[in-house]
């Protein structure tokens, strides 16, 4: 078995990019970094509730919505929820669909907490 190298986690951050068509395009979406999914973590620790918002979603797609090599489209989530929150609902839910599926998370509980109907 070979050593693991740097290099061989770079190449494997771009193996986890999945191509998928969104917007009549081809988009590129990654798995949820371990820090992404912490910032996740520390937004819902101060809150009373815990079902995700409208924000909630756009942030999740900031952090998965790459360019072919899995470098982030957004530099930042405000950036996403800034550019992302313009566009029609369904476009936007349509995204969170695809990113949910690539990550594992529950698509029909998305879809509930966004209050969007099946």
């Amino acid at each position: 078995m070979e050593e693991l190298t740097f290099k061989d986690i770079e190449e494997r951050r771009r193996s986890d990019v999945k191509e998928i068509e969104w917007l009549g395009k081809r988009a590129f979406v990654r798995s949820l970094s371990y820090d992404a999914a912490s910032a996740i973590r520390q937004e819902y620790a101060g809150r009373e509730d815990d079902e995700a918002t409208d924000s909630d979603a756009i942030r999740m797609i900031a952090y998965t919505l790459c360019d072919a090599d899995g470098v982030l489209l957004f530099p930042s989530a405000d950036d996403a929820i800034k550019a992302l929150g313009s566009l029609d609902h369904e476009d936007v839910l349509d995204l969170v669909r695809k990113v949910s599926e690539i990550n594992g998370t529950d698509v029909e509980q998305e879809r509930v907490n966004l209050a969007v109907a099946p």
